[in-house]
């Protein structure tokens, strides 16, 4: 049997990382003992009380079934990360079973710790009534530009690009994301910050045999153990390091080195428990596979009990709405499986309104079809733009409308050439920038260009200790079409500087592209380290800027290969070893521009110009051609829609005024149609 010892709390080691299962909770704890005095004060308060708790019920509470409101706030950036309402259903399912002793697998439970089992009578649901006190699916659903998510509890933070937790008074908050460093998921336990309370899972464990998660930690054994956490609970083997002086607080959990992996045979004997019969390997606050845990002991109900009691960690929760309908219905409500596409792709809209509406009525701006009466229809959009969605729903003589403007973007595609130097806003318009770790990304450095007239340029800063070794950071160009204007000779061009901090800096710059819709990406170009400096000076102390000499360019991109796509999308990817800066600059793509009838002209850019350029509200378009054609200009913004159009009749030289002044800031592209030839200029409104 273990001691009980208060001062565990102050003492308890890291989650070791492993193979296998991983947990960071105790990491998270270390940390805020160490930044948050207030925490190690209610820390200790609350084991005070857990432990008064205990002594006068050894047994446990008899009080009625405990129901704690759940709200799943799904942060994801790939469609595959937008986990479904099933698999977040299977893993509240899978919850309740566990919680209240149902899980058929205690079957499995060795006779000699048989009577030890608890039913924790705890019951779990989805949340049914919002903060406002407006009806909700308890599910949100947040896309983001963050690749993978730490610790460090940014998720939990709208501003980090996660979600802001819901009130920890009433209702347990669990982030479902992609999760970095083989972690499976962390808690905070009771007595942390209110805007960081709950839980963090992988979304490939959670679940419980539906939908993304992957064995073996596909029966929602993961989430049980990370709320056993925000329930007070600590792992089975005090995180002692195999010292056996470790405790978990709780009595009838035989001692344990250290945590399990897999699935081991009982009985299992370690240097802590050396006979029969040894750990119980199968707690769920153990380390083994999913399929290898299936009980909670009564001392550990006995703590979780104390949670509810007087002073307890989540004794508030007791008074939540949060399970409870606020009636009145239906309410409309509704998600789709992407926001971001390409044009003719297909959404999957989801209906999730509440209160059994029985007549549904969907609108779709800009989709194929416009309208729907199916529950869960699917949608074409065909054009670039963003559009609306409309739902209402009704039952009876009752109905409720939602709609959110700006729901879906449909990306269009920009006409070459492609010309950026990065001299007015950044990212430039069209163009993004994803910063995987939200530290250090992309930004624009003044005074410091490439080749010619440029000042200015894109750059990393891999110097600073911000950045997290092995980070990979992205520029994203728009998306292009290479339906015409790319030959055998086509090529992408860009200048590029780099300093070494050392000899042994290994800083990389990679380009790939993608031509359907970001889905994969091929790596088209790549240096680093010694090979990719551009100065043979090194810069170990001081953040490098590159001298004029130093720019290199560098034109053997050839994009033959992508000649008739209908959509390109470059990335210009850093990956960081903290070394120093990476700069980019005069990003090019020439192009020879096919027109509408089919023929081939090289593009003479010296037969038009633009001016002023920069444009406040108005420019020029100067014409000078060879002789006379049936001449046409057109306007077209940074996701390639057409906004304005004239004809000019006849003509071999003239002048059209464009009046921009309605038209949001941004970079714009002219294209003049002469006969079979066309001529495109870049002009930016300020």
């Amino acid at each position: 049997m273990k001691k009980i010892l208060l001062a565990a709390i102050t003492s308890l080691s890291l989650c070791g990382a492993t193979a296998q299962r991983t947990c960071n909770t105790m990491n998270v704890h270390q940390r805020l003992m160490q930044a948050d005095p207030q925490y190690a004060t209610h820390r200790a308060s609350i084991e005070q009380q857990t432990q008064a708790y205990a002594a006068q019920h050894p047994h446990g509470s008899q009080r009625s079934v405990i129901t704690i409101p759940v709200v799943v706030h799904v942060i994801y950036k790939v469609a595959a990360g937008n986990i479904s309402d099933a698999q977040i259903q299977s893993q509240i399912a899978r919850l309740n079973l566990d919680y209240h002793k149902l899980n058929a697998d205690t079957a499995s439970v060795p006779a000699v710790w048989d009577s030890l089992v608890a039913d924790c009578n705890i019951q779990f649901c989805l949340a049914q009534r919002d903060p406002s006190g407006l009806p909700t699916t308890g599910i949100v659903r947040v896309q983001t530009t963050v690749s993978s998510w730490l610790d460090d509890d940014k998720v939990k933070y709208t501003a980090q690009g996660g979600d802001d937790a819901w009130p920890a008074s009433s209702y347990l908050n669990i982030w479902v994301c992609d999760l970095g460093q083989s972690l499976l998921g962390y808690s905070q336990f009771p007595g942390g910050p209110a805007a960081t309370d709950g839980c963090v899972i992988l979304n490939t464990a959670f679940g419980d045999q539906v939908g993304t998660v992957q064995s073996p930690f596909d029966m929602g054994r993961t989430v049980t153990h990370e709320v056993g956490h925000w329930l007070n609970l600590y792992h089975t083997w005090g995180d002692d390091n195999g010292a056996c002086s470790g405790s978990d607080l709780v009595g009838d959990t035989p001692n344990e080195a250290d945590a399990n992996y897999g699935a081991p045979a009982f009985p299992l004997t370690d240097n802590c428990s050396t006979t029969s019969p040894g750990v119980m390997f199968m707690n769920y606050m153990d380390y083994s596979d999913d399929a290898a845990l299936y009980m909670f002991t009564k001392g550990q109900n006995v703590r979780i009990q104390a949670n509810f009691a007087n002073g307890g960690g989540h004794a508030s929760i007791l008074n939540s709405l949060g399970c409870v309908s606020p009636g009145g219905g239906p309410y409309a409500r509704f998600t789709a499986d992407k926001l971001n596409i390409c044009a003719g792709d297909a959404v999957q809209f989801t209906d999730q309104s509440l209160d059994t509406p029985t007549v549904y009525q969907w609108t779709f701006a800009g989709g194929t079809p416009a309208t729907s009466t199916d529950v869960n229809p699917l949608v074409t959009y065909n054009t670039p733009g963003t559009y609306a969605v409309t739902l209402t729903v009704t039952r009876d003589t009752s109905s409720d409308t939602k709609t959110i403007s700006g729901y879906i973007t449909v990306k269009g595609t920009s006409p070459l050439p492609l010309a950026e130097g990065f001299e007015g806003t950044f990212p430039p318009t069209g163009w993004s920038v994803v910063n995987p770790d939200n530290q250090t990304a992309w930004a624009l450095q003044t005074g410091a260009g490439g080749y010619g007239a440029s000042s200015n340029s894109a750059f990393l800063d891999n110097y600073t200790q911000q950045n997290i070794r092995g980070q990979y950071d992205y520029l994203y160009t728009p998306v292009l079409d290479f339906t015409q204007g790319i030959t055998a000779d086509s090529k992408l061009k860009f200048d590029y500087a780099y300093a070494q901090k050392r000899t042994t800096s290994r800083d990389s710059l990679f380009v790939q592209y993608s031509s359907d819709c970001g889905a994969t990406w091929t790596t088209v170009w790549q240096n680093g380290g010694a090979a990719m400096a551009t100065t043979a000076t090194l810069y170990g102390t001081s953040v490098y800027t590159p001298a004029a000499a130093d720019w290199k360019t560098d034109s053997s991109i050839s994009l033959a290969n992508m000649a008739g796509m209908a959509g390109v999308q470059f990335a210009f990817v850093n990956l960081s070893y903290h070394g120093n800066a990476t700069y980019l600059d005069n990003i090019n793509i020439d192009a020879v521009v096919q027109s509408h009838t089919g023929l081939n002209t090289i593009t003479d850019n010296t037969k038009i110009s633009v001016m002023p350029n920069p444009a406040k509200d108005k420019c020029t378009v100067f014409i000078d051609l060879q002789q006379q054609e049936g001449v046409s200009v057109a306007l077209y913004n940074v996701i390639g829609q057409q906004v304005w159009v004239h004809d000019l009749g006849t003509v071999g030289s003239a002048s059209q005024a464009i009046d921009m002044a309605a038209y949001p800031s941004g970079v714009y592209t002219i294209r003049v149609q002469s006969g079979a030839s066309s001529y495109t200029r870049k002009v930016v409104k300020e």
